[in-house]
C-alpha cells in the first residue's frame, strides 16, 4: 500500500486466472475499483503484487508495482509493473510488465555486482515509499535461496547486493 493509502498492491481472480493488481479510487466515480496489471507470462496467467510506490509525474508512470509472476521457465519470478491508477487503456496509461532480472542484466548492474546471469530472481516481495529499493529473494549461482536488494531503481545509479 502507498503511505497515504490511495493505492493498494495485491492479486484477484480475473477470467484470465489469478493476477497482480491494485485498487485505487477511481476519479470519476469516487468507488474503490480494481485493475488488473497482468503476468510475465501470456499462457500462464499467474502473478501477485507485493509492494507499490507512488512517484508522481514520473516519466515511466505514477505507480511502481512489484512482485512475483509464474514465466515459460519458472514457476516464480519477480517483476516490475510500471504505469497509472486509471481504468482507461489510453496508450499512454497501460502500464508495463517487466522482468526485473533482465532489466538488471540489460542495464549490466548483475555483472557490475557480481550478479551475472546464473542468478534466478524469484520474488520482490517490497518495494521503499520513494520507489528507489526494491527487496526480495532468489537462487543464488550455488543454489541456495537468497535475500537480495536493488537501491537506485529506476532513476539513479543502480546497485545489486546479496547477502
Amino acid at each position: 500500500m502507498t503511505p497515504d493509502g490511495t493505492v493498494i498492491a495485491g492479486r484477484s481472480d480475473s477470467p484470465k486466472g489469478p493476477q497482480a493488481c491494485i485498487w485505487f479510487i477511481d476519479e470519476t466515480t469516487g468507488a474503490w475499483v480494481v485493475k488488473g496489471l497482468g503476468s510475465l507470462s501470456q499462457k500462464n496467467v499467474d502473478s501477485m503484487a507485493t509492494g507499490v510506490a507512488n512517484r508522481p509525474n514520473s516519466a515511466v508512470g505514477d505507480l511502481i508495482v512489484v512482485g512475483y509472476s509464474r514465466t515459460n521457465l519458472y514457476a516464480s519470478e519477480a517483476f516490475v509493473w510500471t504505469g497509472n491508477a486509471v481504468l482507461e487503456e489510453e496508450e499512454d496509461d497501460i502500464g508495463y510488465f517487466y522482468d526485473l532480472e533482465y532489466i538488471l542484466t540489460k542495464l549490466g548492474v548483475g555483472e557490475a555486482s557480481g550478479m551475472g546471469s546464473d542468478w534466478v530472481l524469484n520474488q520482490a516481495t517490497g518495494i521503499s515509499a520513494a520507489g528507489d529499493r526494491i527487496i526480495g529473494w532468489g537462487v543464488n549461482p550455488e543454489g541456495g535461496s537468497e535475500a537480495w536488494i536493488v537501491t537506485g531503481y529506476p532513476y539513479d545509479e543502480l546497485v545489486f547486493t546479496h547477502e
